[in-house]
């Protein structure tokens, strides 16, 4: 992203066509810098305050993209969705491979490779056209932590994390759809600026960080009990109490 380019003016969301700000979107995505400030103060391994950190950072960046509607905010918007997916993948990964492989060297391959997807991912980043697909992509890629807690007990702690985690992807798989509809709207050349004014009344976008916020959220929650119980570091009623509230902590 070259610094001359940081300034440079890009095509808003459907709100820009009923303020001259997107006020809305740029409110809702503070709440995910809220979610991101609310989970680095809990009991966390440091793989998931990094997470967090990221989930925080994004918020921000996301509401300076909506409100500025600049070339430089954008990219680090994506940069923030792409980072913390990718790292969160990796961690996935490697606790599979560390509880069901016992050959080391598929462990250590592994490490070699999966770092090649972040250097790609904030290459294609920049060329909005694919990223999209490529967030859709690793955002599937997720899921690997449901058969990797289905190797664990079946006890009701386990069956706990292993619930909320499909509730957060719930959240996000909902959330997506919004974005993806809306965006594909905005955008459409040949909508006229009327129904782009209609859907921009109905903040699906703002909805999309509200949801999606909260689904990663929940994620990184579950990926961190797994965590600190692989290590022995928590028991299984400190996992039950973590969801008595609506946002859980440790």
């Amino acid at each position: 992203m070259c610094k001359k380019n940081f300034f440079k003016k890009v095509e808003s969301f459907c709100e820009g066509y009923i303020h001259e700000k997107e006020y809305i979107n740029s409110f809702t995505a503070l709440f995910i810098s809220y979610l991101g400030y609310h989970g680095i103060n809990k009991n966390n391994d440091n793989i998931i305050n990094l997470l967090y950190s990221f989930l925080f950072s994004n918020g921000i960046f996301s509401a300076l993209n909506h409100y500025y509607n600049i070339e430089g905010y954008s990219y680090l918007d994506g940069l923030t969705m792409i980072l913390p997916i990718t790292i969160g993948n990796l961690h996935i990964y490697q606790l599979f491979l560390k509880r069901l492989s016992s050959w080391d060297n598929l462990y250590k391959l592994f490490y070699l490779i999966f770092p090649s997807i972040t250097y790609l991912s904030l290459t294609i980043q920049k060329f909005t056209k694919y990223f999209d697909y490529l967030f859709l992509s690793l955002s599937i890629l997720l899921i690997g932590f449901i058969p990797l807690i289905n190797n664990y007990s079946d006890e009701y702690h386990i069956v706990l994390i292993k619930e909320n985690f499909m509730k957060g992807c719930l959240f996000i798989i909902i959330a997506a759809g919004l974005w993806f509809y809306s965006k594909t709207k905005c955008f459409k050349k040949n909508l006229s600026k009327k129904q782009k004014k209609k859907i921009a009344k109905l903040h699906l976008h703002g909805i999309w960080h509200i949801l999606s916020g909260y689904g990663f959220y929940i994620l990184i929650h579950c990926i961190n009990l797994i965590t600190l119980y692989d290590k022995g570091e928590i028991d299984d009623l400190t996992i039950i109490n973590s969801f008595d509230n609506i946002l859980p902590k440790i």
